[in-house]
């Protein structure tokens, strides 16, 4: 690699990539605590409506989908992080 500078308009474009890249990874961050809130708030609503009054068996069950939310939530941050 050459010893010279880079030019302005390269290391503007090289800033505009970076800065691009941590906005992708904001968005990934917010989406997958959003899976994980969601996926909490689902189970505990659940839990609280099955304690309060007796329904019918669903076919799957809040905890499943909770835990399934959670760990879409997990594995998103994960592989964003990577």
């Amino acid at each position: 690699m050459s010893d010279q500078p880079l030019d302005t308009s390269t290391r503007l474009a090289a800033e505009r990539t970076r800065m691009a890249a941590e906005r992708t990874l904001m968005a990934w961050i917010r989406t997958c605590t959003s899976l994980i809130a969601f996926g909490f708030t689902i189970f505990k609503f659940f839990q609280y409506l099955s304690e309060k009054e007796e329904l019918r068996k669903p076919i799957v069950s809040p905890w499943v989908f909770g835990v399934v939310m959670i760990l879409v939530g997990l594995t998103g941050l994960t592989l964003a992080w990577f």
